[in-house]
């Protein structure tokens, strides 16, 4: 089983005794676990009594294997990116434990998605990132109609302010220009 490290997350949902490894693509990552005596790990979000982990930082090409032992749902982090949001969730068997009900220190979320429940692994057995929980929006094409109603009446409303500050409407006496009377057209005309 792999998960692929890169900017953002792979959660994915794994049995006891599996052996998920984690395979750096590119540049320099790694696989660390919320937990007591990790580097940056600022709470524990895996199970009570599970092992955590730390891979150590990946140059491209490595590998790392950990072996889940105890049931639960465990949040982890990439070293060098987790300021950036590269962080994920494994679920093994059943979710539980501290993840289920902490969460990921808001500094560390992912800028373009969140980490999904893992009531969602669990269904799915593998999310890539981005995760975009679905909302019940209706889809993009709602999102997108929405968005250009909403694009259209915020310029029209600009316009008009802009248009009325713009003196335009003034009640002044001072004018651009002049519509001349009938009476005043009516003489060169006759001439």
């Amino acid at each position: 089983m792999r998960s692929r490290l890169r900017r953002g997350n792979h959660e994915i949902r794994t049995r006891n005794h599996r052996h998920p490894k984690w395979v750096s693509k590119s540049g320099a990552h790694s696989a660390t676990s919320y937990s007591k005596g990790n580097p940056q790990a600022s709470n524990t979000l895996i199970p009570k009594g599970a092992k955590g982990w730390n891979s150590d930082v990946l140059q491209p090409g490595q590998s790392y294997t950990h072996t889940f032992t105890t049931k639960g749902t465990y949040d982890y982090y990439c070293i060098p990116h987790k300021s950036l949001g590269m962080v994920a969730r494994i679920v093994c068997g059943k979710p539980g434990g501290p993840a289920e009900s902490g969460s990921i220190p808001s500094s560390d979320e992912p800028d373009n998605g969140i980490v999904p429940p893992s009531s969602a692994i669990v269904k799915k057995n593998s999310i890539s990132f981005p995760y975009v929980p679905n909302t019940g929006h209706g889809g993009p094409p709602a999102l997108f109609w929405g968005g250009i109603g909403i694009f259209s009446l915020t310029s029209v409303y600009l316009f008009s302010v802009y248009d009325r500050k713009s003196g335009r409407y003034d009640d002044s006496s001072e004018t651009d220009f002049e519509i001349a009377s009938d009476s005043e057209t009516e003489d060169t005309r006759d001439e």
